[in-house]
């Protein structure tokens, strides 16, 4: 059997994750109506910074980070016992979501996550590659034309359903 494809070493396949953990946070983010200050996966200790999160929206964006992860590993949706497992190793977004009243309660993001996928795996390519993202570069892969916000249409369309990211950035 021959291989076309790229192999990745253990430390690629360890940044990819952890690039689509972080754009998980950044997108979940932006479209729950927050700002990003940056998302780096350089260093010891890979983080996403936002600040300006509508109230009631910290779990949605503390599960997004494992969420992402584990879709992009089992390449699909992830469920329940997929998120339990995911959350094991993921303590800090585990105990976000303990302090909220538990996963359940970060769960609702998961069909913004699913339609916003594409810009979601657009933002972890830049993430792998330049090390760090900001809040332009979120809305950058939203195809957002503003800045985001409570008052962005772009971002109302997305949540109405009526707006699905594509990989390019655009939508339609």
């Amino acid at each position: 059997m021959t291989t076309t494809g790229y192999a990745l070493s253990d430390a690629e396949l360890s940044r990819l994750t952890t690039a689509f953990h972080e754009a998980g946070h950044a997108v979940a983010a932006v479209v729950l109506g927050g700002r990003v200050h940056r998302a780096t996966v350089d260093g010891e200790h890979p983080h996403t910074e936002y600040d300006l999160l509508p109230a009631g929206t910290d779990a949605a964006v503390s599960y997004a980070g494992p969420w992402a992860e584990a879709r992009w590993t089992l390449g699909r949706t992830p469920g329940p016992a997929d998120m339990h497992r995911a959350l094991v190793t993921h303590r800090a977004d585990d105990r976000a979501l303990c302090a909220a009243g538990g996963p359940s309660e970060g769960a609702e993001v998961v069909g913004l996550l699913e339609r916003c996928w594409p810009a979601v795996k657009e933002l972890t390519t830049r993430l792998y590659f330049d090390g760090q993202v900001d809040h332009a570069d979120v809305c950058a892969a939203l195809g957002l034309t503003d800045d985001g916000g409570p008052a962005s249409l772009g971002l109302a369309l997305i949540k109405a359903g009526l707006r699905v990211t594509t990989q390019s950035g655009g939508v339609s």
